[in-house]
């Protein structure tokens, strides 16, 4: 019965109560393989990949067991077609062909032939893609316009034949359409069409296809670039532009971004369980930016349960009673003060304190609401009115993680890009902030604010990597931490550009700290709120700046 009404719920989109029945039906029985694969079905509907495949692979082994050869050949086709949908947006061709392969055989095996259709039209996708991806080492402009012609020529009549197909991938086709278009429109000096990259890049970013939107911000670019050059023709551009133009379209894939090496190789840190880059994923309000936007970051204290000095896991706040009047007292300011968005620090949610706040209204303001544990992943839950997501943090600090087999924290599968009247902004859970950052940087091009929750006894090395970010990439860095004791954690601040005029004041007003960091705006000591209004329309100041001119203002600190 849970089964079947997990079926219900799936089709009606409500993930969340249908995983919940899938997963009583498993408590009820472990061996219901029927339960584990609906479970892969629900995690690869939410692109959630990784827990698709593990799913699959459990169904896998029970029907083998029981000798169901149907069954077995059907997740063995979902599991292979979810690895393929992992390898292509990793562009691992061989990995994803392969797999491919594999899902299209075993589909075959039950029966499913459309399946085996989908699979097949995925293939020659994948096979355009490796034809693009090897145009892009060409003698010079010429040979490059031939090649690209040639690949543009070619896949028109597959793009009328997969949007006749109607299958789901058909979008990332029509995205990575678009991209060879714009690159054929840009060597044939045509009038280039940013608007519909824009929609590709929102699209492939949706999808997962990390580095296929760092190599579309490159593509844009190169033919900005280019264009400069159409009075003349290819022919004519000098041949020192010729190769540095060449040079940055060969880079597709290798954005090295503007920030020093130093940092990228301390926010680039592999881990055995996380090789591929982390997707990013668009969540819309659809609702209009708005161009002065309010925020408060909340610093307060709190303990989490200690055995033998160090956090229990998973951790957990001490007194929950008192943290829940802390928030509340917090949200309620949040409101006096108009805010657009509010932040609390890393750990300081519990499940008690969010059923609360949903229960109450808060009008328009989006409550970014610290962090707090739930089947042992470290969750930030995000809400606005009656809506709630959940980020997930990827990364684990030392005491989330141990080397022992299903102990520790389960790392999240993805960023959530979230697009709301409050402008564009990320939400990254303390260490997802130095190993996630090179990604969002070469991901998304239109940030407004960055946003860090953090348990950090060591506030200082996050401010080293927020520093040199907004010069190159205009932006604000929210960091929301846990009050001090004694010379540990604290120091929650913004980042951003500045008029070097107005440091001085805010210095003598005691919101920013004297000559440490050129583009820290302001930082907070003890409990309080920083508030601040932000200028998302224009996020970096002029060489010669207007006497009206700001980007942020109105900023202090408020304890209720």
């Amino acid at each position: 019965a849970h089964n079947n009404y997990g079926i219900l719920l799936q089709v009606l989109k409500r993930y969340e109560e249908a995983e919940s029945h899938y997963r009583k039906a498993l408590k009820i029985n472990p061996k219901y393989a029927e339960a584990c694969g609906n479970l892969g079905i629900l995690y690869s509907d939410q692109k959630s990949y990784l827990k698709a495949i593990e799913s699959f692979e459990r169904a896998s082994d029970i029907f083998k067991e029981k000798n169901m050869s149907f069954d077995y050949r059907k997740a063995e086709a979902l599991k292979f077609s979810t690895k393929a949908r992992i390898s292509w947006r990793e562009e691992s061709w061989g990995d994803t062909r392969k797999n491919l392969e594999e899902a299209i055989k075993n589909f075959k095996a039950c029966g499913m032939e459309e399946d085996a259709t989908i699979s097949n039209n995925i293939l020659a996708l994948v096979t355009i893609d490796e034809d693009f991806i090897e145009s892009l080492a060409p003698r010079d402009l010429l040979d490059l316009r031939e090649r690209i012609q040639n690949i543009y020529r070619s896949i028109i009549e597959s793009e009328r034949i997969l949007k006749e197909s109607k299958i789901h991938e058909y979008k990332i086709f029509a995205a990575k359409f678009t991209c060879i278009k714009f690159l054929y429109d840009a060597l044939t000096f045509q009038p280039l069409n940013f608007e519909d990259l824009d929609n590709a890049r929102k699209t492939l970013r949706d999808e997962g296809f990390t580095q296929a939107v760092q190599s579309l911000n490159v593509l844009e670019i190169f033919a900005s670039d280019l264009y400069q050059f159409r009075s003349g023709g290819l022919e004519n551009i000098p041949e020192e532009e010729v190769v540095t133009l060449l040079e940055k379209l060969t880079s597709m894939r290798y954005l090295d971004g503007q920030i020093t090496a130093e940092i990228i190789q301390d926010i680039q840190k592999s881990e055995p369980w996380r090789k591929s880059q982390t997707p990013i994923q668009c969540v819309s309000f659809d609702i209009s930016s708005k161009n002065a936007v309010k925020a408060g970051i909340v610093q307060f204290h709190f303990n989490l349960k200690n055995s033998n000095n160090s956090p229990e896991f998973p951790p957990e706040p001490e007194d929950t009673d008192l943290l829940q009047e802390q928030f509340l007292k917090y949200l309620d300011e949040a409101v006096k003060e108009e805010l657009d968005i509010v932040c609390f620090p890393e750990l300081s949610m519990t499940p008690d304190i969010l059923r609360t706040i949903r229960k109450r209204d808060f009008g328009d303001l989006i409550i970014i609401g610290g962090s707090y544990y739930e089947e042992r992943m470290n969750v930030c839950p995000i809400v606005h009115k009656n809506k709630l997501w959940r980020v997930q943090k990827i990364h684990p600090s030392k005491f989330e993680f141990t080397p022992v087999k299903e102990k520790g924290m389960v790392p999240g599968d993805r960023l959530y890009l979230f697009d709301t009247h409050a402008g564009k902004f990320i939400v990254l859970i303390c260490e997802d902030f130095r190993n996630e950052l090179y990604n969002v940087l070469s991901t998304v091009s239109d940030l407004d604010f960055l946003i860090v929750i953090s348990y950090n006894p060591a506030p200082g090395r996050f401010h080293d990597i927020a520093n040199p970010i907004p010069p190159d990439y205009p932006m604000y860095i929210l960091q929301s931490n846990v009050a001090e004791t004694g010379d540990d954690f604290g120091r929650s601040c913004i980042f951003g550009n500045i008029d070097n005029n107005y440091k001085n004041d805010l210095e003598k007003e005691g919101l920013r700290p004297r000559a440490i960091f050129e583009n820290e705006v302001a930082e907070i000591r003890g409990e309080g709120m920083l508030i601040a209004e932000f200028n998302t329309a224009q996020k970096t100041v002029p060489k010669v700046t207007p006497l009206d001119f700001w980007t942020v203002k109105n900023i202090r600190v408020v304890n209720p």
